[in-house]
C-alpha cells in the first residue's frame, strides 16, 4: 500500500471516530436562571426602619444573602401571590436566605398585623414599616417604585424582590413567575460559593 494511501485511511478513521464521539457524547446543559443578575452591583441606600425583629438597618444585610420585597397587606393579588413564590424558593433552597418584606403603606401596616400576615408564609420571614421618606428611598435603591394610595386605598408598586448580596448590595433581581427549582439551585450555589470564599 502505498503512503498516500495509508495516510488517507488513517485521516478517514480519525474523522469517523470523532464524529462518532461528538454523536454518542451528551450535549453541555446550558444553567438556565430566572434571577436577572446585575454585572456590576449596585448601593443600597442607608435606612433605619423598625421591623418584627427590632430595628434593622444596613448592618442587618451584611454578611449574608437577603431577599428584600415591598408591599402591603391590602394588596389583593400581587403581594400575597409573589410572596407565595418566595416560600416555594425558599422552602428548596440548600443554603440560608433571609427574607425581608417592607411595607410601603405606613399608615395602616402595624408590626403586629404585618407579622401576622407573614406567619401564613413563613415564620422566619422580617416584615419592616418606617417612615415614607425613608422607605422610598430604600425602594428606589433597589429598583423599585411605588405610588401613593387611591381613595380605596390601592398603591401601585413593583413587585420583584431585591437580591442583596453578603455586603448589603443590589446583586439581583427576582420576578414573578420564576421557577423555584431552578432558581433555588442558581441561588444556593451562589451563596455557598460567596461562603467558601469568605472562609477562604
Amino acid at each position: 500500500m502505498s503512503p498516500a494511501r495509508l495516510s488517507l485511511i488513517v485521516i478517514l478513521t480519525g474523522v469517523t471516530c470523532g464524529v462518532a464521539a461528538a454523536w454518542f457524547m451528551e450535549p453541555p446543559v446550558a444553567e438556565r436562571s430566572d434571577i436577572e443578575w446585575l454585572s456590576t452591583s449596585r448601593p443600597t441606600a442607608s435606612f433605619v426602619l423598625p421591623s418584627t425583629s427590632g430595628e434593622i438597618s444596613n448592618a442587618r444585610l451584611n454578611g449574608q444573602w437577603t431577599l428584600m420585597g415591598f408591599g402591603y397587606l391590602s394588596c389583593p393579588n400581587a403581594c400575597p401571590t409573589m410572596l407565595g413564590e418566595v416560600k416555594n424558593l425558599t422552602d428548596v433552597m440548600t443554603a440560608p436566605i433571609e427574607v425581608i418584606f417592607v411595607s410601603v403603606d405606613p399608615d395602616r401596616d402595624t408590626l403586629a398585623a404585618i407579622a401576622g400576615y407573614l406567619s401564613h408564609f413563613d415564620n422566619n420571614y422580617i416584615g419592616a414599616v418606617g417612615d415614607k421618606e425613608t422607605t422610598a428611598a430604600l425602594a428606589r435603591s433597589l429598583g423599585v417604585q411605588f405610588t401613593a394610595a387611591t381613595p380605596g386605598g390601592i398603591i401601585g408598586h413593583s413587585v420583584q424582590y431585591a437580591l442583596l448580596g453578603p455586603d448589603g448590595t443590589l446583586a439581583g433581581l427576582l420576578r414573578p413567575g420564576f421557577d423555584p427549582t431552578l432558581t433555588a439551585a442558581d441561588l444556593s450555589r451562589r451563596v455557598q460559593d460567596t461562603s467558601h470564599t469568605e472562609a477562604l
